[in-house]
């Protein structure tokens, strides 16, 4: 039996979903109360073409700038297997990438003494 389709959004919160609660950062342990936080990234995709209404749709978790006849998609994903499901998700519109950035996003250890 064929399973059900489900849009893209739903797909890439499943596959993020999935890791939530593995591996070592997942798993709680003596940290005083505190539960550590996985680590996130933002990626930046740029493609060339400008994006229409069609894909500004179907990428509205991103942040979409375009010009100069390519267009950049800048996403904050939380592992790798959320990074995969939001390629895959890119391979099926067939947009062709000219430059994949990873930044990572620089972790506050004490919030309340950033001013």
């Amino acid at each position: 039996m064929p399973s059900p389709q489900v849009s893209a959004r739903e797909a890439l919160a499943r596959v993020a979903h999935a890791g939530a609660g593995r591996g070592p950062v997942g798993r709680l342990r003596n940290t005083g109360g505190l539960v550590p936080m996985r680590p996130r990234r933002i990626y930046e995709i740029t493609f060339a073409g400008e994006a229409g209404e069609t894909l500004r749709v179907a990428f509205d978790d991103c942040t979409v700038i375009t010009g100069s006849g390519q267009t950049t998609l800048r996403i904050e994903l939380p592992d790798q297997a959320a990074f995969f499901g939001f390629m895959e998700r890119i391979r099926d519109f067939g947009l062709e990438v000219i430059e994949l950035r990873s930044v990572a996003i620089p972790r506050v250890e004490h919030p309340e003494e950033v001013r």
